[in-house]
């Protein structure tokens, strides 16, 4: 559909260019499906990331519901593209976001495949992490979290995005052999889940919910 294909996996430099498109069903694998790709290159001047384009939402509440349209145009002034908006003037055609949870690396947050995710540092060192990638790197913002989760909520059409997408790594505690190590959904495509305690994957994200987040 016009809104699934705002999403694509990509390999994002470190300068903020796509490099290139993953495999949509291998993420190893290059977009051709037979190169090889950087997703667990730690020497990769970058990160896997999942690109995002500019959605408009419209949302609103009453003393009984509270409602969101979403639009892959901008019906009236109404509809914002907050998750894409820089600032109060400057809105951005691609916003992206981690496809894996965040694996220190030589002092950089990375989002890479095969690493162990952090799981004992403050919001503030994983900001300080998140930025040393460089200019405009930072960790995941709530506007982009509302975007995902709204869109999970029209796509299956309930609250309960658990039971509809999968229901996550979501017991065995919060140690670091407790947890994931990431890329465990790799040749899943673009949505993974099942009802076990397992991993969950939407719109190429890993684990959006769940084992750590």
């Amino acid at each position: 559909s016009e809104l699934l294909s705002k999403f694509r996996p990509v390999m994002l430099k470190s300068n903020g260019t796509v490099d290139y498109e993953l495999s949509h069903t291998d993420s190893s694998k290059k977009l051709d499906g037979v190169t090889a790709s950087d997703i667990s290159n730690t020497s990769y001047d970058g990160n896997a990331m999942v690109e995002v384009g500019k959605l408009w939402l419209k949302c609103y509440e009453d003393t009984n519901y509270e409602y969101c349209k979403i639009s892959t145009t901008k019906v009236d002034d109404s509809y914002k593209c907050y998750a894409h908006m820089r600032d109060s003037t400057t809105e951005l055609d691609n916003i992206y976001l981690p496809m894996y949870e965040g694996s220190l690396v030589s002092n950089k947050l990375r989002s890479l495949s095969g690493r162990s995710i952090i799981n004992s540092y403050t919001g503030t060192q994983e900001i300080s992490y998140a930025k040393a990638n460089g200019t405009n790197w930072n960790i995941i913002d709530w506007s982009s979290v509302k975007l995902i989760e709204n869109l999970l909520i029209l796509l299956g059409k309930s609250t309960n995005s658990q039971a509809t997408f999968g229901y996550g790594h979501y017991s065995g505690g919060s140690s670091s052999g407790a947890l994931l190590t990431t890329g465990t959904t790799d040749t899943k495509g673009m949505f993974y889940g099942s009802s076990k305690n397992d991993a969950v994957k939407v719109f190429y994200l890993e684990n959006w919910y769940g084992d750590i987040n």
